[in-house]
């Protein structure tokens, strides 16, 4: 597993890469949204989906189809996604 401190502990975030261009890309996510993203219960899937719901309304910006998703980063902890 791949772990790496940031230099703000207080950081949540997705790093993604744009599908269509490659391009890296970095949402900040809020509270409630780094909450529905760590859920590993057996309704991880609908609180994912109500993750990218919250990122959208937020920032209009759709993870599903649009972003391969490389590391979060919690509390400054940037780990691998799967």
């Amino acid at each position: 597993m791949y772990i790496m401190r940031t230099i703000d502990k207080n950081i949540n975030s997705l790093d993604l890469t744009h599908i269509a261009t490659g391009y890296p890309h970095t949402i900040i996510l809020n509270s409630k949204e780094t909450q529905l993203a760590m859920d590993n219960t057996k309704t991880m899937n609908h609180t994912w989906d109500l993750m990218c719901q919250s990122v959208y309304s937020r920032l209009g910006e759709w993870i599903p189809d649009n972003f391969e998703v490389d590391f979060m980063t919690v509390n400054g902890i940037k780990r691998a996604f799967h």
